[in-house]
């Protein structure tokens, strides 16, 4: 067992709050947007956010923009916009009924208080992830952690395996944390993969027994769960970490139809 490998950074960010909603079962698109503010000028940028999605409110848009602020890493103090489950055709939908407006506000509303913006998308990916099931109980969403591995050149299948072995033990022995994985698909390094937990509270970041560890040697044996585990940090280049506070008063959740 090696405790202090990457794949342990994993174990300290496997637990999803069911407040989040619970994830399709196939794999969707989630557009995100970084954005960083410009200096003495946050204020300005969270009060034009707002009135960028009362425009998004008066437009009837139908996705939801979920707005997390970066509360550590070297990215502290920026702000992470992201539009969860879609399909790749609902971008070109959205597009020719959004994007001109879209632009044109933000223009106004976001631009001028903006050091610097980026967008990315990233694939969710069915066959890894844990989502919580629908009905389990959780408290308000509150935060999240949102861990980053990128993969050395070649080992994208080598990760993936031991991704969807680990989550076939954790369903077998029925492990209570959860997580949702994604992989970069356009917009930054190739092969980049990450994992999003979001929790209920500071608390949640604590480890518990049984150890993930721990329930998938009992699943799968010793042997299995040594290879799965140097499967996944072998596969791994570099990861780092960051800790989002979710901000309910800069997002834009349409109503249910």
């Amino acid at each position: 067992m090696r405790s202090g490998s990457v794949f342990a950074s994993t174990v300290l960010a496997v637990c999803v709050s069911a407040a989040a909603g619970a994830q399709p079962a196939q794999n969707t698109v989630v557009e995100v947007h970084r954005v960083t503010p410009k200096a003495g000028m946050r204020a300005q940028l969270e009060a034009g956010r707002v009135k960028h999605m009362a425009w998004h409110k008066q437009q009837g848009d139908t996705w939801a923009w979920h707005v997390w602020e970066v509360t550590t890493g070297p990215e502290t103090g920026s702000y992470i916009v992201g539009s969860p489950n879609h399909q790749w055709q609902d971008l070109d939908a959205w597009a020719a009924k959004m994007a001109k407006g879209d632009a044109a506000d933000a223009a106004v509303n976001l631009a001028p208080y903006q050091a610097s913006s980026s967008m990315s998308y990233w694939v969710m990916l069915a066959d890894a992830s844990r989502p919580p099931t629908p009905g389990t109980p959780g408290g308000p969403l509150v935060m999240a952690t949102f861990t980053t591995y990128h993969l050395k050149p070649g080992k994208a299948d080598q990760f993936r395996e031991a991704l969807r072995t680990t989550k076939g033990a954790l369903e077998k022995g029925n492990y209570p944390r959860r997580a949702i994985w994604y992989v970069l698909a356009n917009g930054g390094p190739t092969e980049t993969y990450a994992v999003l937990v979001p929790r209920a509270s500071m608390a949640e970041m604590a480890l518990t027994e049984p150890s993930l560890r721990n329930v998938v040697e009992t699943a799968l044996g010793r042997t299995a769960t040594d290879a799965a585990f140097d499967a996944f940090n072998d596969a791994v280049e570099s990861g780092s970490s960051e800790l989002l506070e979710f901000r309910p008063d800069l997002s834009y959740l349409p109503p249910s139809p």
